[in-house]
């Protein structure tokens, strides 16, 4: 085990967890993040946490990459089975639809 010494920040963890992660970005095939989470063993509620993405270093809640880690950690990683509710972007199609095609003479 490697110990860390966090007195000089604004961290509290007295037993503390740093987990990094590479997510893949819905919306662009190049585009992945690394998402850093540390959190405390003992004192679950201490969660810190950061992204490389635009909104990653907000300073009132978390971007989409965080809470995916946070609810694998939580959650997911527990269940024996995970539905997938959303099919992939790349299968998605967008109808344009124009008003000139409503109108007839």
């Amino acid at each position: 085990m490697i110990q860390v010494d966090l007195s000089g920040t604004c961290i509290r963890a007295r037993d503390p967890v740093l987990i990094r992660a590479r997510i893949q970005s819905r919306h662009s095939n190049q585009s992945k993040y690394l998402v850093y989470v540390l959190y405390d063993k003992i004192e679950a509620q201490n969660i810190y946490y950061i992204c490389q993405c635009k909104s990653g270093n907000r300073t009132v809640g978390c971007c989409s990459h965080v809470a995916t880690i946070i609810w694998y950690l939580g959650y997911a990683r527990h269940q024996e089975n995970i539905k997938v509710t959303r099919k992939p972007m790349s299968t998605l199609t967008i109808r344009h639809e124009s008003d000139d095609e409503e109108t007839e003479t």
